[in-house]
């Protein structure tokens, strides 16, 4: 698959459904890459709540898990490549905007 989108590492805990939770190796506007200790199928659906670093209001939205992979850094973890479904525009915008600044910031 090839991205589009910029993409930046970021410290953000992820709840999900099924009270999963995991945390984000990476951000992007399109979505995450997760990190968590469940398997999930390709084409899940998961329920999201997760805080941009520096936001004080919690983002709720839809995901779909697009890839899953065990996880070549924590044994008996699996990597999960998840897309935002149904973000409003003002979500959309903050996801965005952190990702922007983060690489900008990165890359001064």
């Amino acid at each position: 698959m090839l991205r589009t989108e910029g993409r930046k590492s970021a410290p953000i805990r992820v709840g999900l459904t099924m009270r999963l939770g995991g945390s984000a190796a990476n951000i992007s506007g399109g979505g995450f890459c997760l990190m968590v200790d469940h398997h999930l199928s390709l084409g899940a659906d998961v329920d999201l709540i997760f805080q941009l670093p520096g936001s004080d209001k919690p983002i709720k939205c839809q995901g779909q898990v697009i890839w899953c992979a065990k996880s070549q850094v924590v044994p008996d973890n699996w990597d999960l490549g998840v897309k935002f479904v149904n973000l409003l525009a003002e979500q959309q915008e903050e996801i965005n905007d952190f990702v922007r600044k983060e690489i900008a910031a990165a890359t001064a």
